[in-house]
């Protein structure tokens, strides 16, 4: 009975008032099997065997609520698993919502801000153009003028040139008549009732064709080099001596005064590229120099003949240039 009891106990979940009615049942079931008992061994027998089956079914009866139980503790935790998910898929779903929103203020901000940046590139688009046209108009308007503006140079050059062939005539009458008077002082002297004119100006030697002056400085100090007495020369519209005959280099060897083989009379005969070069561009005959031409040697006349020196030595110099014709 005791066991029973416990049995009873360890299922039964409903109420206290049904346990103790099935309590109850099972001591009058017990009771009244319990007296055949002692009048026969076959009705004892019997008892048991039911009181094993009931208690059989009522342990496969517990087992089935114990898995119950179970089966319902595993949903609780399924669905509390599920709602926690939910819930914090709701709070995710929430927070994004929250952050579309603001993102989609800050876009529609932004909207506002390119519209009214739009308006405005658009007002100043529109006042480009206005200035555009203005300076279009005024593009046109200095195009004229500087056309007739092109048309007045035209006209004032023209006048230019006309002024400046006038002033060419002008001055080349003056310097014709320059020129004149300065060949007549030059090459004529003046007499008491008449003027005696020369082939060559005061100064100068007169030797065939040509007239000659002998730059014969005494100071070393007022001698020169090769080009610098070229130079001399022109200054004086002419070029060092160019010889062109044998007869022309003897008058001026006789004029190379005080002179030798290391001072002398710059002529006018240079080494250029190998080859002996007179002043005029002409080459210098074979004859008239043996020495070989040497680059930077330029050529002294002396008393004994020719001499190649340095061009860097400081000379003295001869000048020519065509006599005058009367």
């Amino acid at each position: 009975m005791a066991e029973d009891e416990l049995q009873y106990a360890s299922v039964v979940f409903k109420s206290n008032k049904q346990v103790r009615q099935k309590a109850e049942n099972e001591e009058v079931i017990y009771a009244d099997v319990k007296r055949p008992e002692q009048t026969t061994k076959p009705a004892a027998d019997t008892t048991r065997k039911d009181s094993d089956s009931s208690r059989q079914t009522y342990q496969q009866l517990a087992y089935a609520l114990g898995t119950l139980c179970v089966l319902l503790v595993l949903a609780v935790i399924v669905v509390c698993v599920y709602v926690t998910t939910l819930f914090q898929e709701t709070e995710k779903s929430q927070t994004t919502q929250t952050s579309l929103l603001a993102d989609n203020h800050k876009l529609t901000v932004l909207n506002i801000n390119l519209r009214s940046d739009i308006n405005n590139l658009t007002w100043a688009c529109n006042l480009l153009e206005s200035k555009l046209s203005n300076m279009t108009a005024e593009i046109q308007i200095l195009t004229m003028d500087n056309l007739e503006l092109m048309r007045l140079k035209q006209n004032l050059e023209k006048e230019k040139e006309n002024l400046t062939e006038e002033l060419i005539r002008t001055q080349s009458s003056e310097v014709n008549v320059s020129r004149a008077q300065w060949s007549i002082e030059a090459y004529c002297s003046e007499a008491t009732y008449w003027r005696r004119c020369e082939n060559c100006q005061k100064g100068w030697k007169s030797h065939g064709s040509s007239c000659y002056v002998i730059v014969n400085n005494h100071e070393l100090s007022e001698w020169r080099s090769w080009n610098e007495a070229q130079d001399d020369c022109k200054r004086k519209s002419s070029d060092l001596v160019v010889i062109e005959s044998i007869e022309e280099k003897n008058f001026v060897q006789e004029h190379s005064w005080e002179s030798s083989k290391k001072q002398g009379y710059w002529i006018g005969v240079r080494a250029i590229a190998g080859k002996w070069m007179r002043v005029d561009g002409s080459e210098l005959p074979p004859d008239f120099l043996k020495a070989s031409p040497v680059e930077g040697q330029c050529v002294i006349s002396h008393s004994g003949g020719w001499t190649p020196v340095s061009c860097d030595e400081r000379n003295r110099w001869t000048c020519e240039k065509k006599a005058l014709s009367i």
